[in-house]
């Protein structure tokens, strides 16, 4: 009688297959060993990747759960005459497991982002690297807030052509100088999402649940690290006598919402108070560790204590003077950026 299609394909696979064996078996084994390891690396690497940084929702498992039935059929279908070589099987299960895995790293990070966008970052004018930054679902104003200025809400209110003015001394973080002014004539026609100031965003930071956990962490600047210092009192005139009138001292400015930072270390949890985070870096880290180890500026008189009393009263001389520790020496610059 006639063979079906199906018994002419298995029969050609299995006289394939034991060509392959007979002739080469040390490099037919040695290949099959490797094989479950080789596939199943991108998945695992992308989506323990994933764990690091949240908990998986519960369709990630449901999708696991549909992997492994795929697994188990695709292993059932390599069976050659009655029997199922141990080593191809493996071979199979690495496969699907590799795949099912990059399918579920993928479907999560879509869950978790609500968008990505783009940073062309270059130093010294040098050809400009790319960074690309997923803007978390969760994050409502600030997520939105972050995304405005990264695409541009108007004149003055965009990150292109803004620097990078700042390393921590261990280069656990660098920071962006965001734009100028919220508030200027550039702003007067437009309204940022959280208002034209960062007080429209203390509520949401108050209540955040995520955290500096991660290298890559990006956040926006809501409150300063350290108290402001005290208003100063003059006396004016007004109405034919003389009165006291406070006058924030010269040479604070209150962050305005739009700075922001990027970690490149694990576990930066003094930030978990002051910033508010809105998105990861998933593409181009590099670039930012290659920011953060360029050399900074780091004047002296820091420990000065007549440094720390002007500081403490507000001097104008010592503010301007803090502003410059921790700047790169480099020109730091994002070049081009958008929505993805």
């Amino acid at each position: 009688g006639s063979r079906s299609k199906n018994g002419g394909k298995m029969e050609t696979r299995d006289k394939f297959g034991d060509i392959l064996m007979r002739k080469s078996p040390g490099i037919m084994a040695a290949g099959l060993r490797l094989l479950p390891l080789l596939l199943l690396w991108p998945g695992i690497h992308a989506q323990t990747s994933i764990f690091r940084t949240r908990t998986p929702k519960m369709s990630s498992v449901r999708k696991l759960a549909n992997c492994v039935k795929v697994t188990r059929n695709l292993a059932v279908n390599c069976e050659f005459n009655g029997e199922v070589p141990r080593r191809t099987t493996m071979g199979a299960m690495g496969m699907a497991a590799g795949m099912a895995l990059r399918q579920i790293a993928r479907a999560d990070e879509t869950d978790e982002f609500s968008t990505k966008i783009f940073m062309d970052i270059s130093i010294n004018e040098g050809d400009p690297q790319r960074v690309v930054i997923g803007v978390y679902n969760d994050a409502s104003l600030g997520g939105s807030r972050f995304l405005s200025l990264a695409e541009g809400a108007g004149p003055g209110l965009d990150y292109r052509r803004s620097l990078f003015t700042f390393i921590s001394p261990d280069k656990a973080f660098i920071k962006n100088a965001g734009v100028g002014s919220t508030t200027g004539l550039a702003a007067k026609e437009i309204t940022l999402p959280g208002g034209r100031s960062a007080r429209g965003l203390y509520q949401e930071l108050a209540e955040q649940k995520r955290t500096h956990v991660a290298p890559g962490t990006v956040s926006l600047v809501v409150r300063s690290a350290e108290p402001p210092p005290p208003p100063t009192k003059k006396l004016v005139a007004s109405s034919g006598r003389l009165i006291t009138v406070e006058e924030a001292p010269k040479g604070y400015v209150e962050p305005n919402g739009s700075e922001f930072i990027i970690t490149t270390k694990e576990g930066v949890s003094d930030l978990d108070k002051t910033n508010l985070v809105v998105g990861r870096v998933i593409e181009g880290m590099e670039v930012i560790s290659r920011v953060s180890s360029l050399a900074t500026s780091k004047p002296k008189g820091n420990d000065d204590p007549f440094f720390k009393i002007g500081k403490s009263i507000g001097d104008s001389r010592a503010l301007f003077m803090s502003t410059r520790f921790g700047r790169p020496f480099a020109r730091v610059q994002i070049t081009a950026c958008g929505k993805l």
